[in-house]
Parts: structure tokens; C-alpha cells; sequence
């Protein structure tokens, strides 16, 4: 049995148009309200709810956003505007460049 081959024709300039251009990223300033399971933390905005790793609770943060979902954003912190009182110095020095010791 032959297979049939179905074509879609298509009006010259139906396709859509992919811009090479990348927007500028969404920056934002979040506090965050509590930790999630996985040790995300989670800030509420305006715009839903936004996911931050590395974040402690109580902490204001310049975030950058990297992800945007249907119900929530995720970012990642540029700058700690307001460390939490919990907030420790990493031991390495190479903490969150690496994928961790053996």
C-alpha cells in the first residue's frame, strides 16, 4: 500500500515572520515571601508570580527574568538589595560555577 503524501499549500507571505532581534531582559525588583519545594524563592508581582533561585525569604532582589510560563516567571538575582539576616558567605569560591564536589 502506497502512502499518500498530503501538501499544504500555502499564500506566499503566510509564514510567520522570526526576528532575529532579542528584546531587551525584563528586570525587576521582588521581595521575596516564602520558599517553595526545590528551595526556589517565591516573589508575587503585579505580572503573577515570580521563581527565584538562590533567594532567602524576607530578601529584596533586582532579578533578572529568564523564563516567562503561562502562570508563572522565572529570574535569577542580579543584585541582593536587602540580604536576609540568614544570608551566610559561601565556603567555596567557586559556589554556583561548578557542578559541586565529589
Amino acid at each position: 500500500m502506497k502512502s499518500k503524501k498530503f501538501s499544504r499549500k500555502r499564500a506566499p507571505g503566510s509564514l510567520p515572520v522570526i526576528s532575529d532581534k532579542k528584546s531587551p531582559p525584563e528586570i525587576i525588583e521582588v521581595r521575596i515571601e516564602t520558599l517553595i519545594f526545590g528551595g526556589s524563592g517565591l516573589a508575587r508581582t503585579d505580572k503573577g508570580v515570580v521563581f527565584v533561585d538562590f533567594a532567602l525569604v524576607g530578601e529584596l532582589l533586582r532579578v533578572e527574568i529568564t523564563e516567562q510560563k503561562k502562570d508563572y516567571r522565572r529570574g535569577r538575582i542580579l543584585e541582593i538589595l536587602e540580604a536576609s539576616s540568614l544570608r551566610l558567605a559561601a565556603p567555596c569560591p567557586v559556589f554556583g560555577k561548578c557542578g559541586g564536589c565529589d
